[in-house]
């Protein structure tokens, strides 16, 4: 029996972009319910732990903890890795992108505009540097005899959104010359024609 889901989320870009890409590489139907930022307060009495984004099942199940969720779909479309070694080497990525993420949501929090300018900056040039090369290095090490370019294995998997994901909301684009295998999964992920067309029409 087919789940009926709706996410929840704020109407900007950020951690749940890499749930809907999920969602969209599968060709999954769900509603897409965005709440503006004067309304999140209120929007976040409905969730389990008060976050967003928030996943409804079927009507009357919610989960939070977008990761979770992440993970949810990602076992449910068969993008978890084909072997428990497998799903091993996308949580390593996978933390590793969210650590990075995390980093460049505090930077982007400040409230003070120079020291935000500047905290950007260094996030930008030398944190953001630190885990592209643990990124890489990860990459590097799983590959085999047949390269296949994607981050973990020979198909699309939760890892290759999440380095998608964190490059986007980092705005690491520029940033990747040194990172020849992260480049290639993120290429991997534009490739999808699901998510090159969801990427297209996205509020």
């Amino acid at each position: 029996m087919a789940h009926k889901y709706k996410l929840t989320y704020l109407g900007v870009r950020g951690r749940g972009e890499s749930t809907m890409m999920l969602l969209a590489a599968h060709g999954e139907e769900y509603e897409d319910y965005r709440v503006d930022l004067d309304k999140a307060q209120e929007e976040t009495r409905k969730s389990p732990q008060g976050t967003l984004p928030y996943l409804t099942i079927d009507g009357n199940t919610t989960v939070a903890q977008w990761m979770a969720i992440n993970r949810y779909f990602a076992r449910e479309f068969s993008m978890y890795g084909q072997t428990n070694l497998e799903a091993l080497f996308i949580d390593e990525i996978v933390d590793t992108c969210v650590t990075l993420l995390e980093q460049a949501e505090k930077a982007s929090a400040i409230r003070d505009e120079n020291k935000k300018k500047e905290a950007v900056k260094t996030f930008t040039h030398e944190i953001a540097h630190k885990y592209l090369r643990f990124l890489e290095s990860s990459i590097v090490s799983r590959v085999g005899e047949k390269e296949t370019g994607f981050a973990v294995g020979s198909k699309l998997s939760l890892a290759d959104i999440m380095i998608f994901n964190v490059i986007e909301t980092g705005r690491l684009e520029g940033e990747l010359v040194e990172y020849p295998r992260v480049t290639v999964s993120r290429e991997k992920v534009l490739e999808n024609e699901r998510i090159a067309m969801w990427l297209k029409i996205r509020p």
